[in-house]
């Protein structure tokens, strides 16, 4: 993994921690709670390594407990975490952070800092560990869907994602459009293959985009 300076971390940590979409939880009920339990469980799973749980299922779940009415909360101690990582303190933003990470297991951007403090303190199998689910986290965009259809859409969390999982289909974007199936929405992008061909790429975009309830 390409090692990343401490501001550069807090940066990202910061502007594309996609915190911004968990800042207040919303009145729970009955689905919240469950769709909740199962995003965690999958955590859990995921940090024993369990062989049939990946980064992609934990996509859709945490996306799930959003649409179910959830509003995931932020940590908080996640400001203190991007605090420490910010003033190299790594012994406390790595401390802070496995606080933090059961919240946004899916961000790969914090497993990539957890990972780099890691190695500033010479844990090597702590650093392996979190480089490990680093690259797991970074891939569970392409493993949440193969995009051919609403049904089988890529859960994206940003529009950055989107223009990712085309740049590395090898797709030029040549129309973006919005649809929506059953309440909820998705983005449409159409694109073409390096043999001219037009190919439609559907995302599941309920994590910034309102939809309905499940």
């Amino acid at each position: 993994m390409k090692n990343l300076n401490s501001f550069t971390i807090s940066i990202f940590l910061l502007i594309f921690g996609l915190s911004a979409a968990v800042n207040a939880q919303a009145p729970d009920n009955d689905q919240t709670r469950q769709k909740k339990q199962e995003y965690l469980a999958l955590v859990e799973k995921l940090k024993k390594g369990v062989p049939d749980v990946n980064f992609g299922q934990l996509r859709r779940a945490f996306v799930e407990w959003r649409i179910s009415g959830g509003k995931p909360e932020e940590h908080p101690k996640r400001a203190e975490m991007v605090k420490a990582f910010g003033s190299n303190n790594h012994a406390e933003a790595v401390k802070l952070a496995e606080e933090v990470l059961d919240m946004e297991f899916y961000n790969h951007n914090i497993h990539g800092a957890v990972s780099d403090s890691y190695k500033a303190l010479n844990n090597t199998e702590k650093s392996e560990y979190y480089n490990d689910l680093f690259h797991k986290a970074q891939h569970g965009l392409f493993l949440s869907g193969d995009g051919r259809s609403p049904e089988t859409a890529y859960y994206v969390l940003s529009i950055p994602e989107e223009y990712r999982v085309m740049r590395e289909l090898g797709l030029t974007v040549t129309v973006q459009s919005l649809l929506r199936v059953k309440g909820q929405a998705f983005d449409v992008l159409s694109g073409k293959d390096a043999k001219g061909n037009e190919v439609s790429v559907y995302f599941n975009i309920c994590f910034f985009f309102p939809c309905q309830r499940l």
